[in-house]
């Protein structure tokens, strides 16, 4: 359908037909089309009941067919299976981890800022049904007379302070941060705070022993002794095979100047946060020392990537399930 305005005098639509039908003047298609800020407050609810039919009516890019694709053990590749996952070219991952179900009254606008003509961008602060919080970026532009929302994405300064322990409130991010600061401050115990190791199987109950075995082989793996001390760790890409598991890269650089201008410690690129990511499901990291040992053939100094794979515990929390090398 087509619209054309006529100033001062009515607004026509042309029917696929070819017709042309008055529907009021200019001034009652003002008070008719929504607001930008109307437009997002819509989304949200869409995105809550993920009703996708009627959501994509809002964005500027059509969902993709199928869901995002994500790599699996062994480079084999798989699909992410989140409900959001279509709409992978608008919604980053922190966006499709939680948006679907989340707590729409406990939503606030933090501020709103026009870009200039046709261009508006949003901030707003929300909680997922995990009770994971979180601040969105919300970018539209104005298209054929509506507003239609180009991205979603997820403010990684709010991450900060990175907590001293799983909490529901925690994003998987901000345990992966939490996890490698630690480890680069040499403190092992803070680190382990943030791995799920599964109860001890056989008969015999979980006991501190059992623990401090698992805490001294997490202290002995190689990936501990490439990151004491080492500042240049930046998060690269991350995906979400399930709305209950999370896969995250990270980049340890040897070489002092990061490369294509990443940073070198502390908060992360938000350009290098979404898209892809691989881990194996062999098993938690200090069960192994395969999991983080370099090839024989490249030494540990060179750089290393890892993928840190967290899922989300019945307690709510998000814990470390296993770390692998990623060749």
């Amino acid at each position: 359908m087509t619209l054309q305005l006529i100033p001062g005098q009515f607004v026509l639509l042309k029917s696929g037909s070819g017709a042309w039908k008055a529907e009021g003047s200019v001034e009652d298609l003002g008070a008719k089309m929504p607001s930008p800020h109307e437009v997002i407050q819509t989304c949200l609810g869409l995105c809550r009941k993920v009703d996708r039919d009627r959501l994509q009516n809002y964005l500027w890019a059509p969902p993709r067919d199928g869901n995002a694709q994500t790599a699996g053990s062994g480079h084999r590749t798989g699909q992410e299976q989140g409900p959001l996952a279509p709409l992978s070219s608008i919604f980053d991952v922190g966006a499709r981890r939680v948006l679907p179900g989340h707590l729409l009254r406990r939503s606030q606008v933090l501020s709103s800022l026009q870009l200039g003509p046709g261009r508006y961008q949003q901030r707003i602060a929300l909680t997922a049904c995990t009770g994971e919080e979180a601040v969105f970026v919300w970018t539209l532009a104005a298209v054929d007379g509506g507003w239609l929302v180009c991205a979603v994405q997820r403010d990684p300064a709010t991450d900060w302070p990175l907590p001293a322990m799983p909490h529901p409130r925690a994003s998987p991010e901000a345990v992966v941060h939490a996890q490698l600061a630690a480890i680069q401050s040499g403190d092992i115990p803070a680190a382990a705070k943030f791995m799920h190791w599964p109860h001890q199987t056989g008969n015999g109950p979980w006991s501190l022993q059992h623990h401090q075995q698992r805490l001294a082989a997490f202290a002995q793996q190689s990936l501990c002794s490439m990151l004491l001390g080492r500042k240049q760790v930046v998060l690269g890409a991350a995906s979400l095979p399930t709305q209950r598991r999370f896969l995250q890269h990270v980049h340890i650089q040897s070489d002092p100047s990061t490369p294509r201008g990443a940073p070198s410690s502390g908060h992360p690129d938000p350009q290098q946060t979404g898209g892809l990511c691989g881990a194996s499901d062999t098993g938690a990291l200090g069960e192994a020392d395969q999991y983080t040992n370099p090839p024989r053939d490249e030494p540990a100094e060179s750089g290393a990537t890892f993928c840190w794979q967290l899922g989300l515990q019945a307690s709510g929390y998000w814990m470390v399930e296993a770390v692998t090398r990623q060749e």
